[in-house]
């Protein structure tokens, strides 16, 4: 993600405690189908209401962090 996608992706989450699937998977670039592996894979934290998903932002937050910051240091899982 470069800068001016951060910008914007923090004016538009701001004021938020969790992500919908659609918003996640907008924001990686990925299908729903992909944010559901992630949260399968424990990569961050979801909480199931009703019949849908919703993403903790602290969580999805903390984990992008440090997806930029391996990027950064030239690590790749």
């Amino acid at each position: 993600m470069n800068k001016s996608q951060n910008k914007t992706l923090k004016k538009t989450t701001s004021g938020k405690t969790t992500y919908s699937v659609k918003e996640v998977g907008e924001m990686l670039g990925i299908s729903r189908q992909g944010v559901y592996r992630l949260i399968h894979e424990n990569c961050f934290k979801a909480v199931r209401t009703e019949r849908k998903f919703r993403i903790i932002k602290a969580s999805f937050d903390a984990w992008l962090d440090g997806k930029e910051q391996e990027d950064k240091d030239g690590i790749h899982s």
